[in-house]
């Protein structure tokens, strides 16, 4: 019950008072423990156990930060003799930091390692099956969401949460929910059988080989150019300008001091007519909402030029933008609709120093995908920008130049927000 809560909570990404009404008896049973632990635990009734539960209860409302406080405090009074409750805590911590992770969407959070290491150090002091599958199961949740990922190692995470899965006898039905779960089928391949080798698996089970028919939906896509040919357009992408006018230069060139070396993408030919905007799509995927991040440097400007990101693109002339003024710090929101250009609204960034710096737009709160809001990052600094009026569902992703001008990009990554959108039926919620 423990581990299915553990992943519904992440996936949800709602509180217990969200899914309660009307949806869950269990959610709503939950929301109502909790004072009743609070209580218990102040008194001299309580025990470490209550406690345990109580950050549980946290974690699955989404307070991870009651839930860390809690745990990590029962983790420092465990006595060192006992593996098994300083594994069990381990767990909980680990699964503490998965939901802030996947709430906040910050996947290069330092937690997301910590998170990583404290799994495998409760897999490792684990004494019985299910408490190492409960382990297990975080540490492959977060290799799932670890950018780049390393496809290795997911699947070797794969196979140990199934090998320990196979040591807990008379459970049925459970694997199935484990890596049908919305974060994890989504990330592998329709195409990739699971092999769990002999040696791992329970006397009893008699396969040693699991094809799952899961859609292939990779959430995570990283592009750094560094494999493309110099002077080209890079592979997978579309170039094109807003005003219908010839092609726009966009090639891959080398830059050594780039973020990822050694190649980036330059757009190198400005655009003076007002109104222009030069626009490069990612023509590999569609993205419903996304978390899109970009290295960019400015290579030649009089002032005016403008470089960001794309995204709910339909095509080369309707598509939404986020753009930002390298020698201000301003960032304008644009609407283009048949190549005509609106401006939604600007705010101010703050810049670091250096040549190159990092814009990062996600699409949030997708508890209420009707009336989605933009958090906009500028070397790691927030900006406030206006609300966004509601987005026309899914589209491409890109890069996009205003003006005069000339700018380098590099490691561009894009995450698919909506991670809770059902890909099986009946969905495991």
């Amino acid at each position: 019950v423990e581990l299915y809560w553990n992943l519904q909570a992440q996936t949800w990404r709602q509180e217990f008072t969200e899914v309660a009404t009307g949806h869950s008896r269990a959610a709503e049973a939950f929301f109502a423990a909790i004072p009743a632990l609070e209580i218990a635990t102040r008194g001299t009734e309580g025990t470490p156990e209550m406690e345990r539960r109580l950050g549980a209860l946290f974690r699955w409302n989404n307070d991870s930060a009651s839930a860390l406080t809690i745990h990590e405090r029962l983790l420092k009074d465990a006595p060192p003799t006992n593996p098994a409750l300083r594994s069990q805590l381990l767990s909980e911590i680990a699964w503490d930091r998965i939901q802030w992770l996947s709430w906040n969407r910050r996947y290069d959070h330092p937690w997301l390692e910590q998170a990583r290491e404290e799994a495998k150090e409760a897999v490792n002091l684990a004494e019985s099956p299910l408490d190492k599958l409960i382990a297990a199961q975080a540490s492959l949740i977060t290799e799932a969401l670890s950018i780049p990922r390393d496809q290795q190692k997911f699947q070797a995470s794969v196979e140990l949460s199934r090998s320990m899965h196979d040591q807990i006898l008379g459970v049925t039905g459970l694997w199935p929910h484990l890596i049908g779960n919305d974060l994890v089928k989504a990330l592998v391949s329709e195409k990739t059988p699971t092999t769990i080798h002999e040696s791992a698996r329970s006397s009893e089970v008699m396969d040693t080989a699991v094809h799952h028919t899961i859609q292939d939906h990779n959430m995570f896509r990283t592009w750094n150019f560094d494999r493309d040919v110099v002077g080209s357009v890079p592979f997978e992408f579309t170039p094109g300008p807003t005003d219908k006018h010839p092609f726009d230069a966009w090639q891959i060139a080398v830059d050594a001091t780039a973020p990822s070396p050694p190649q980036v993408v330059t757009q190198t030919s400005p655009c003076l007519k007002s109104g222009c905007f030069r626009v490069l799509l990612a023509n590999t995927h569609i993205f419903e909402q996304a978390d899109i991040v970009v290295h960019f440097r400015q290579v030649a400007s009089a002032g005016q030029g403008e470089a960001g990101l794309v995204m709910a693109a339909r095509d080369i002339q309707n598509f939404y933008a986020v753009a930002v003024n390298p020698g201000t710090g301003q960032l304008s929101l644009y609407r283009i609709q048949n190549g005509v250009p609106s401006l939604l609204g600007t705010g101010q960034g703050k810049l670091k120093k250096g040549p190159w710096h990092v814009l990062r737009v996600q699409v949030v709160n997708s508890a209420h995908v009707d009336h989605p809001r933009l958090e906009i990052y500028l070397d790691g600094y927030e900006a406030q920008l206006p609300p966004l009026e509601a987005l026309p569902g899914g589209g491409q992703i890109g890069l996009i130049t205003t003006g005069d001008m000339v700018t380098q990009f590099d490691r561009l990554q894009a995450i698919e927000m909506f991670t809770s959108r059902p890909l099986s039926t009946p969905a495991a919620y």
